[in-house]
């Protein structure tokens, strides 16, 4: 009736594991091993979610037909799941941290797809970890739906926007934060 994520930031933040089952406690495993490679108590929290958005990226192949294909088990034990894989995962690493997560899920009936809204200091922001999935040929991760407003996601993702809070953060925006140009006009273009 639910992930395994609920028990499992529980157990992180309690230091209680005896209440996780033998695969919540391997995922759980799993979870500290991915924290403890990528993330740092040092880095900031887009630092940190921006590490852990791209370990998933890296490290989860997209597919799965299978019935075992659609939790965080599969995506981080088995190394291949759907979209609700992806989004369990990077939730559930982003929860350990204390950094406020939530799921959408598309309302478009042909799609059954869903992503992430990541709250950073107090502005929400959209994450399709999916969708920036798989790595380009040249072994760049892409960026393209990490940290994105409601209007950006709108261009090919549909969902109840009165279900869930608003997305207009851009302070913490890839693009922005990473110093790519912005261009303004045509002129600036050419």
């Amino acid at each position: 009736s639910y992930w395994d994520n609920y028990p499992i930031v529980a157990a992180f933040n309690s230091n209680d594991t005896t209440i996780l089952s033998a695969t919540q406690l391997e995922l759980f495993d799993k979870y500290c091993d991915i924290l403890g490679s990528c993330t740092s108590n040092s880095y900031s929290d887009y630092e940190n979610e921006l590490a852990i958005h791209d370990y998933l990226v890296s490290n989860i192949e997209y597919g799965g037909q299978e019935e075992e294909a659609y939790s965080a088990y599969d995506a981080l034990i088995r190394g291949k799941s759907v979209c609700s894989g992806y989004v369990e995962a990077f939730q559930t690493l982003l929860e350990m941290l204390h950094i406020e997560c939530k799921t959408i899920k598309s309302t478009e009936s042909e799609q059954d797809h869903s992503w992430n809204l990541v709250k950073l200091d107090g502005e929400w922001y959209h994450v399709d970890v999916t969708w920036d999935d798989p790595i380009d040929g040249d072994g760049t991760i892409s960026h393209k739906y990490f940290n994105v407003t409601d209007s950006d996601m709108a261009l090919d993702h549909i969902w109840n926007t009165e279900d869930y809070p608003k997305a207009e953060g851009t302070q913490y925006a890839y693009y922005i934060m990473s110093g790519m140009p912005q261009i303004h006009s045509q002129e600036e273009l050419d």
